[in-house]
């Protein structure tokens, strides 16, 4: 079988940790399979996929369109080069949530006009790497967003990992939310097969697109952490960031709003008051999040530093937001921890609570429906809490620094659980959903 898996964005972190994983279960279930690793030219040299994937039956293949600017260079200026008066104009705006909105999708899209640049949503695969598509068996889309629609002779399956814009709408412009459910919309219906890893996203996508529900299936995942880590790496990433014999707690995020990372800086404040200097230091990782900290900060980032303010918080002392780290940094910060925390108000599952289950640390989580039914589903436990409620979070992360013997425990028996979670076992169900796949193009 030849796949071609697509993943246009640089998103690395959870969706890109995701399709390594998933490459890894697919030629572990199917050896024989050939796979086409279409990959967006930034993320093969920022993650080293030659690397990666070296002596494996992988090509990796650089896309990249010319005319896109990814977003986060879009802006020639930083926040603090930015005048007083366009500084003061946009705050006033963000009083009006949609009126913002509007302005902000309207201003992006009029500069990249004027620049003859086209917004990082609109990416279009090349022409030469559509062509190349029709040669595989079946085209997978890790990501069936922010892409530009294209037609293949090839089979589709993408994996739908969320809806977050109709949760949250006011997170994004008008234009993206319009981006985001109309590239939805397209791929789920043009897709053979469509994929999520759980009920609750699977229920989320029938409710928006209720002609997709024969279509879609549900696939659980294994835990993202794949290489091991050597104590020697694990000792480097405590020493690069300063937490070698600390007590801390880590949560794996970005820093857009529903991550909410503002309940838990205000938790660390809690635990601050109660524990004084026994208290752990709370650990942020993930694109975007070492912006916290820097002068003039922007939007939800404002909001965080507030509250670091406002809990008499040390920035690099009690609170670290150490912004991208390597993979391997990563899993070393969560095999380490005592205790993976996830404050998140909206996902379609916890991935970084699977690496923490899979390493025999304790998690804490939100109470939200898709962590539940990982609980549920996988046998695995955790503390969870309200994740509105910084009290409750910081109670969770206070009752396992205190009863470590009884949460031993509890992280040993979900480690057993985890176990039968294998990335060959995801493989193995992703490759039965391509051969349906190939089965109902055939049949069209």
């Amino acid at each position: 079988m030849r796949i071609a898996v697509v993943l246009h964005m640089a998103t690395s972190g959870g969706i890109s940790r995701f399709a390594y994983a998933l490459i890894d279960g697919i030629l572990s279930a199917e050896p024989s399979a050939e796979i086409g690793f279409f990959a967006d030219e930034a993320l093969i040299e920022l993650d080293g996929l030659d690397r990666h994937f070296d002596g494996m039956s992988v090509e990796v293949i650089p896309v990249r369109d010319s005319a896109v600017v990814h977003h986060a260079r879009q802006s020639g200026k930083t926040e603090a080069e930015k005048s007083l008066a366009w500084r003061a104009g946009r705050d006033m705006l963000k009083k009006w949530p949609a009126l913002h909105r509007f302005a902000t999708g309207a201003f992006t899209q009029a500069r990249a006009s004027i620049k003859g640049e086209k917004h990082w949503s609109m990416f279009s695969m090349p022409r030469d790497a559509v062509a190349s598509l029709n040669s595989y068996d079946v085209v997978y889309l890790a990501l069936p967003l922010w892409i530009e629609p294209f037609e293949t002779d090839a089979a589709v399956v993408g994996t739908f990992h969320d809806l977050n814009h109709r949760r949250f709408p006011d997170n994004f412009s008008a234009a993206d939310y319009r981006k985001w459910d109309s590239d939805f919309r397209f791929w789920s219906e043009r897709a053979e097969i469509a994929v999520t890893s759980t009920r609750f996203i699977k229920d989320e996508l029938v409710a928006a697109f209720p002609d997709v529900e024969p279509k879609v299936r549900v696939v659980y995942l294994a835990p993202y952490s794949v290489r091991e880590v050597s104590e020697e790496q694990r000792r480097a990433a405590l020493d690069r960031f300063g937490l070698s014999g600390s007590p801390f707690v880590v949560y794996p995020a970005n820093i857009t709003r529903h991550k909410n990372l503002k309940s838990y800086v205000q938790a660390a404040g809690v635990l601050k008051s109660r524990m004084g200097p026994d208290a752990p230091k709370f650990v942020i990782t993930g694109m975007g999040t070492d912006e916290i900290g820097r002068e003039a900060p922007a939007g939800y980032v404002s909001s965080i530093q507030d509250a670091l303010r406002d809990a008499g918080l040390v920035l690099g002392t009690d609170v670290l937001a150490l912004g991208y780290v390597s993979d391997i940094e990563v899993d070393a910060l969560t095999q380490s921890a005592n205790m993976l925390v996830s404050a998140s108000l909206y996902e379609a599952g916890c991935g970084p609570a699977m690496d923490a289950w899979k390493a025999g640390v304790p998690v804490g989580f939100s109470n939200i429906p898709p962590f539940l039914e990982q609980i549920e589903t996988l046998g695995v436990e955790a503390l969870t809490f309200d994740p509105l409620n910084p009290v409750s979070i910081a109670d969770a992360v206070e009752r396992s620094l205190r009863n470590p013997e009884a949460m031993k425990a509890m992280a040993a028996r979900s480690q057993e659980a985890i176990s039968g979670y294998t990335w060959e076992r995801v493989g193995r169900q992703y490759v039965e959903a391509f051969r349906e796949a190939i089965e109902a193009k055939s049949g069209r």
